[in-house]
């Protein structure tokens, strides 16, 4: 089943600063995952594998138009414990973030851009 993922990306210096520190996990054997999977910093607001390709891009499309960048913090290193050792930084809840994501998920509602699960 595919699942669907909307993924807040960072300015360029932050988005260096932090595959920095995956190459430096990386050469001290620490982790690599995201390296070989060639995932790209970014902070992960929804998931779900119920969702309307098109009616989501169209609802996102006319959503982050109206977006400013966000500052954001992060507080913590977080690990999933699986085989891949996957590393992750922890963001700051900050209201600004907090407050994004209830309009995002609020878009998503209005617009309903599930798909109904007996058509999967």
């Amino acid at each position: 089943m595919s699942r669907y993922s909307i993924e807040l990306y960072f300015d360029p210096s932050l988005e260096n600063q932090v595959l920095k520190s995956w190459n430096v996990l990386a050469r001290r054997q620490i982790s690599s995952h995201l390296i070989k999977i060639e995932s790209r910093p970014h902070i992960t607001l929804f998931l779900s594998p119920f969702v309307n390709p098109p009616r989501l891009e169209d609802a996102l499309k006319s959503f982050c138009a109206k977006q400013d960048p966000l500052p954001i913090t992060f507080f913590a290193i977080g690990s999933n414990s699986s085989e891949k050792n996957v590393l992750f930084l922890v963001p700051k809840p900050s209201v600004q973030l907090l407050q994004f994501q209830e309009r995002l998920c609020e878009v998503l509602r209005k617009d309903d851009t599930r798909k109904s699960r007996k058509h999967q």
